[in-house]
């Protein structure tokens, strides 16, 4: 079910991508944008490969300049608040059946936790299994208890 919804993810931010970077005037800006959407199977790496593929074709590119890295840059910023506040928040919520806010204060504390990119590819799993593991020792052992 996680991988499932990951993959969802990743589809909507590559049709997200395109369509941003077609808006900004990047050549083969839906291509590419169609192909970070799928690298970001694994959470992060569509946007550092993007940035490193993207910037310095939309500066070089012919008619390109500052004014296209720009709307490449806002395009990539407004993909990200979307889909960390929106799309992984709810899909995900829904895969594993915790709370989108759950999922967001996860990802910060895994994050912090674990130190950076790894915490945060690990949160929603990590987070799902302590909720699981509390929820059956709840049913298990403290309502006997009690």
């Amino acid at each position: 079910v996680f991988f499932r919804g990951q993959l969802l993810i990743a589809f909507l931010q590559g049709i997200l991508f395109a369509i941003g970077f077609s808006i900004a005037g990047l050549k083969f800006g839906f291509v590419l944008g169609l192909l970070l959407g799928f690298l970001n199977i694994i959470p992060y790496l569509g946007s550092m490969v993007g940035l490193a593929i993207t910037l310095p074709l939309a500066y070089f590119q012919q008619g390109g300049g500052w004014t296209t890295v720009i709307g490449v840059l806002i395009a990539m910023g407004a993909v990200q608040l979307i889909e960390g506040y929106l799309l992984t928040p709810r899909i995900m919520g829904d895969a594993t059946g915790l709370h989108p806010m759950v999922i967001i204060i996860a990802i910060f504390f895994w994050g912090s936790a674990l130190g950076g990119i790894l915490g945060m590819i690990l949160a929603i799993p990590l987070t799902a299994f302590a909720v699981v593991f509390w929820r059956l020792a709840q049913e298990r052992y403290i309502d006997e208890w009690v």
